[in-house]
């Protein structure tokens, strides 16, 4: 095992974002992690322990059911704090990607020597209400945590710009990207009916309307989604009144998406172009969940992934326009084993175990 003892914090819909608990899991010889649902979704918070890889132990804990989203990042804060001092041993690593799990870190880490790994996998340009708190919360642990990662070239240029000299020389700071497993399936067959999949928290500023739009002239196209959010029953609405629920299947939040996701023709990922929107500085989770299962990607020039796709023909970067998304459409459906051969150079090139043996190597320390 290459690391001995690791506390891994995330939400439960990203707690495996570019196989990264996998990989902990097989490389660790004892880890604990807790998971939590977003706001919007009725589940309990969890915990589970793994041994050299094997799962030993899970516990479920008390669901609070009201809608005080504040309210439910309290108990999950009490959680965390419980499952560190009663399950975390002496000497780990504690990551986590939400910087209110921070707070007062320096109490735990002195009682059990614990070292934080704040994982930044957003900024948000809107400073109104919470998202003034995250923000500042996010900056204070980026300049005085020991160890903090970048998920994506645009977060390590804005989060860096903060930090002066002397903490970049003394602190571990790292950019790093998200890595693709190379899964063994069956040789892709281009559906005569068009399948375009979504995957992701259903939310404004993801390109769902374009894709509606040209849903509604298109003919043997076909969407499914898969996931959940605060925007999905307008978008339902939405289907209805553009009179395209024939052409939608909504599954809603989905804990085994095999089933679904490896029937897609091609994955979409139509984030807006503004600069309020997060995914603009994110890394792009979704397009390397369409890369994973082989498909081809059609997205737009607002994150910094849509040159990659390019470079390596595994995808089709288009202006906000429904004419681009058929006309992409077209050419992927016209040149599908080119686009394949692209996806498949990009999965060997961001293949997750070398990728984090290479980043992670500091928390074998």
């Amino acid at each position: 095992m290459k690391y001995k003892s690791i506390y891994f914090v995330a939400t439960e819909s990203i707690k495996n974002l570019g196989n990264f608990r996998n990989y902990l899991i097989e490389n660790t010889e004892h880890l604990v992690t807790f998971h939590f649902p977003h706001g919007y979704l009725r589940k309990a918070s969890y915990l589970e322990i793994y041994e050299k890889g094997k799962k030993i132990s899970r516990k479920e804990f008390f669901q609070y059911n009201g809608s005080n989203n504040i309210f439910k990042l309290l108990f999950y804060y009490l959680y965390f704090n419980y499952i560190i001092f009663k399950f975390v041993s002496r000497n780990s690593f504690v990551i986590v990607e939400n910087p209110i799990f921070c707070i007062f870190n320096s109490i735990s880490s002195a009682f059990k020597n614990l070292k934080f790994v704040f994982w930044v996998g957003d900024y948000f340009p809107n400073h109104k209400g919470f998202m003034w708190f995250y923000n500042k919360i996010a900056d204070y642990y980026n300049k005085h945590l020991s160890y903090v990662m970048y998920v994506s070239p645009p977060l390590y240029t804005h989060y860096m710009s903060q930090l002066s000299p002397h903490d970049k020389k003394t602190k571990h700071r790292a950019e790093f990207s998200l890595g693709i497993k190379r899964r063994s399936m069956e040789k892709r067959t281009l559906h005569k009916n068009i399948v375009m999949g979504f995957i992701g928290v259903i939310r404004e500023k993801q390109g769902m309307e374009l894709a509606f739009e040209y849903l509604k002239t298109s003919s043997n196209v076909f969407l499914e989604i898969i996931g959940d959010g605060y925007s999905l029953p307008f978008y339902k609405v939405l289907a209805r009144k553009y009179g395209i629920e024939d052409k939608i299947t909504f599954y809603g939040f989905v804990e085994d998406i095999n089933p679904i996701i490896k029937t897609w023709d091609i994955g979409l990922a139509l984030y807006k172009n503004s600069k309020d929107n997060v995914s603009k500085y994110c890394e792009p989770v979704k397009i390397k969940n369409y890369l994973e299962y082989g498909m081809p990607v059609i997205t737009t020039k607002t994150t910094y992934f849509a040159s990659v796709l390019t470079k390596y023909h595994a995808g089709v970067v288009i202006t906000e326009k429904p004419q681009r998304l058929h006309d992409a459409i077209v050419k992927i459906k016209k040149n599908y084993k080119t686009y394949e051969k692209g996806v498949r150079t990009i999965q060997e090139t961001y293949e997750y175990k070398k990728l984090y043996d290479k980043t992670f190597s500091f928390l074998s320390e």
